[in-house]
C-alpha cells in the first residue's frame, strides 16, 4: 500500500511517479505546482474576455442572491475592522470633518486608501488606477 501525496490516505500500489487517491487530490497538487502559469493564463483570459466575464458574474449574482449575500457576509466577518473604518470615514466626509482630495500621484478624482484600519480618518487619496496598483504591489508599499 502507498499513501496519497496530498491527503495521506492509503491506496493500492500503482507503478507511476506520483500517487493520488482521487482526482481532487491530483488537481490540488497540480494547481500548487502550476500556480504561476495558471495566474498568467487567467489574467490573459480575463483581459481578452473582460466584458463576457463581467456579464456572466452579473448574471450569476442576479440568479443567486442568497449565495451573493453569503459571500458578502463571509467577507464582512473576515474583515470586521474594514466595515467600521469605512463607515467612520464616510460619516466624517458627510459631516464635513474631512474633504475628499485628488489623487496624490496624478491629481485625478480619488478613492480613500486606508493603510491601517485602526486609524479610520488617516487615509491616502488615490485614483482607481493607483489604488489598484498599491493593492497589487502590497499593502504597505508606496506607489
Amino acid at each position: 500500500m502507498k499513501t496519497c501525496e496530498v491527503c495521506g490516505k492509503e491506496i493500492p500500489e500503482v507503478p507511476i511517479a506520483k500517487i493520488f487517491c482521487s482526482k481532487k487530490c491530483y488537481l490540488k497538487d497540480y494547481r500548487a505546482s502550476h500556480l504561476m502559469h495558471l495566474k498568467e493564463y487567467f489574467k490573459k483570459r480575463y483581459i481578452e474576455h473582460k466584458d463576457e466575464i463581467k456579464d456572466k458574474v452579473s448574471k450569476w449574482q442576479k440568479d443567486n442572491p442568497k449565495r451573493k449575500l453569503e459571500n458578502n457576509n463571509r467577507y464582512r466577518k473576515r474583515y470586521p475592522k474594514r466595515k467600521i473604518c469605512v463607515g467612520r470615514l464616510n460619516d466624517a466626509i458627510r459631516y464635513g470633518k474631512i474633504k475628499s482630495k485628488p489623487c496624490v500621484v496624478c491629481g485625478k478624482k480619488a478613492h480613500a486608501h486606508h493603510e491601517n484600519y485602526d486609524k479610520p480618518l488617516k487615509v491616502i487619496w488615490l485614483c482607481p488606477q493607483h489604488h489598484k496598483d498599491i493593492h497589487k504591489n502590497g499593502r504597505n508599499k508606496k506607489v
